[in-house]
């Protein structure tokens, strides 16, 4: 299961002529009409929906859809999945996905993320077969900015910046966090508003004011000393710093107080 949504499963669109991509994650296969809802609300309705026959893309409900929309459809021989278009992209899709995990060490339930990542970055990345333009240029007439994927890597670990509001134990606490980044939010925030994932709560959160924790000159020491694997500190507070006098006051009182027992 994914982690923070629990979702097994992953659905793909992909545009026939544009090569643009979209993830949805799942709890089960039988989600299927959520997805085509939810693509048609965030693409707008496709031409044809081309499948390869599975129960759920021909179902009843979908074929309502389908129906509303005045969207056409196409099937795929059975046990002939190479003529469906989206194969080769899911392939594309898989092999970078593992790729990315395995470079970056990022744990087994950081799958459904790291796809959407995958994904975000395969729209902006120009392709030979429309011209040498980004998908997303093909589809939509815009280039698309990726100043947001050149801060950091998948599964990085960053700080990001704590609001007065969710700090309130200042200066106990740090006003930073740290989390993993998990990808760029397109649908919160500005441009650059980023997706990460909490370390301590593994809550996901959308934050724009994110920094490296890499930089061993700009380290959160605060921070960086709690260990949330185990949701423990690693070491315990060291021991007050105490001046000379502070030193003889203490003695003399530990002096006066075995004298009067």
């Amino acid at each position: 299961p994914a982690i923070f949504g629990g979702e097994t499963v992953a659905q793909l669109f992909v545009g026939r002529d544009s090569n643009v991509s979209d993830v949805y994650g799942l709890k089960s296969g039988k989600h299927f009409v959520n997805s085509l809802q939810d693509n048609i609300r965030h693409r707008g309705a496709m031409d044809r929906l081309l499948s390869d026959r599975a129960q759920v893309d021909v179902s009843e409900r979908v074929q309502d859809i389908l129906r509303a929309y005045a969207i056409g459809d196409w099937q795929s021989e059975p046990y002939h999945q190479h003529q469906n278009f989206a194969e080769n992209r899911y392939e594309t899709v898989k092999e970078a996905t593992n790729r990315v995990m395995d470079r970056h060490g990022a744990p087994p339930e950081a799958w459904l993320l790291c796809v959407e990542y995958v994904v975000y970055v395969l729209n902006r990345t120009a392709h030979k077969t429309i011209g040498g333009i980004t998908p997303l240029q093909f589809l939509t007439g815009r280039v698309p900015d990726i100043s947001a994927l050149l801060r950091f890597r998948f599964w990085q670990l960053v700080y990001y910046k704590v609001d007065e509001e969710e700090c309130k134990d200042w200066p106990s606490a740090s006003t930073e966090r740290l989390a993993w980044f998990a990808g760029i939010s397109d649908s919160v925030g500005n441009a650059m508003t980023m997706k990460l994932i909490n370390c301590e709560t593994r809550a996901e959160i959308f934050r724009s004011r994110v920094r490296s924790a890499d930089e061993s000159a700009e380290r959160n020491l605060r921070v960086d000393q709690n260990d949330f694997s185990s949701g423990e500190s690693e070491s315990t507070p060291p021991s007050l710093l105490r001046s000379k006098t502070e030193k003889e006051a203490e003695a003399l009182k530990n002096a006066t107080a075995d004298a009067l027992n």
